[in-house]
């Protein structure tokens, strides 16, 4: 959502060239949009705080105005949506102000058009994520959607997942059984996760790109058996699999593959597999 490149710059060339541009719908249907945030330096004086609390409201109103009127341009067309985060949050130290407007912007902006999703590509923060998830969406209101990307700003779930966490990334009704590509990052995926997702939703995925944790009651070993009994034997589509191995915060020492016995699957269709481990992470492949 710039000025600076297509489609909008094709509305600041002359009045012929907006008119054409505002009754194409396909240049209207991706759209990428950063949430404004707050952006001070430590200590700021309290003019400059409140300056930049009122800076922020503006700047969110206006971008509620222009994402709606880009998307109502769009006509019926099939919408590929992009929404980013900044880290950051208020000099007062109010972080969850902040988040309830990023929640707010998303639900009055993004959340209308739902109906239309085709990819959606989401790095919000924790508190955002699980306030989308449940305003009611299910599979049933995404007829569209193929392809949901799910990054956590700053691996916040990772931090904050704790044992006994009852927070859970619950997709089971979000992820329609016609979606293609599933991509989760920083929202605390155990290999066994996939034993909770109903077979008829991975089973159609042909992308699937994770990152991947390994249980809290044994914090460095990740269960390549359990893995596969519980993920990839149910997704025989697949033609990418990306997996990022990741740490527990706090954990020391070498974290490593479990050499559990497992049965053979075979993805006759796979064409691309990348698996990305931290530097003290050992990978064993067998």
């Amino acid at each position: 959502m710039t000025i600076a490149e297509a489609p909008m710059l094709l509305t600041h060339i002359c009045s012929s060239w907006r008119n054409i541009a505002h009754s194409a719908p396909r240049l209207w249907s991706a759209i990428h949009i950063v949430l404004p945030n707050f952006c001070t330096g430590r200590n700021p004086p309290e003019s400059f705080i409140l300056f930049q609390e009122d800076f922020l409201s503006l700047k969110m109103e206006q971008r509620k105005a222009a994402a709606k009127e880009w998307l109502d341009r769009s006509a019926a067309r099939p919408l590929s949506i992009s929404v980013y985060q900044k880290s950051g949050f208020s000099p007062r130290d109010d972080r969850w102000t902040i988040h309830q407007q990023h929640l707010s912007f998303i639900t009055e902006t993004i959340v209308p058009y739902h109906e239309r999703w085709y990819s959606l590509d989401m790095y919000l923060h924790l508190y955002v994520l699980d306030g989308l998830l449940q305003i009611g969406l299910t599979a049933e209101n995404l007829k569209m959607l193929k392809k949901l990307h799910i990054s956590c700003l700053s691996n916040s779930a990772s931090h904050d997942w704790e044992p006994g966490s009852k927070w859970t990334l619950d997709i089971t009704s979000f992820l329609p059984s016609h979606a293609s590509s599933l991509t989760l990052h920083g929202v605390g995926i155990k290999p066994s996760y996939f034993s909770s997702v109903p077979r008829h939703i991975v089973g159609q995925l042909t992308e699937l790109n994770l990152e991947l944790l390994p249980p809290w009651n044994h914090p460095r070993i990740i269960d390549l058996a359990d893995f596969v009994s519980n993920a990839l034997c149910y997704c025989p589509a697949l033609r990418v699999l990306k997996l990022e191995l990741k740490y527990h915060p706090g954990v020391i020492g070498n974290t490593s593959w479990s050499r559990s016995a497992v049965d053979t699957v075979t993805l006759h269709h796979l064409e691309m597999l990348s698996i990305t481990t931290p530097q003290r992470l050992i990978l064993w492949i067998s």
